[in-house]
């Protein structure tokens, strides 16, 4: 994605992001970030992600302390 890591704290508004993702190995993917601890508010993907594992539109994997709002792909 976008982002490797949104760490906790850390905030994504209004973000609109369109490609392909293609990640090889065992790595999370997603199309804003590949790991989200923080807050990613009324953001949208359009494109294709593609992975092993932890593979999702808007994040490829969520910490507990990660929220996703409003946000499409």
């Amino acid at each position: 994605g976008l982002f490797d890591e949104i760490q906790e704290g850390g905030a994504v508004y209004r973000l609109s992001v369109s490609g392909t993702i293609d990640v090889t190995g065992n790595e999370a993917a997603g199309g804003i970030a590949a790991v989200n601890g923080g807050a990613i508010v009324s953001c949208d993907f359009s494109g294709s992600v593609s992975g092993a594992s932890c593979v999702g539109g808007i994040v490829g994997q969520n910490t507990k302390t990660g929220n996703v709002t409003d946000c499409r792909s």
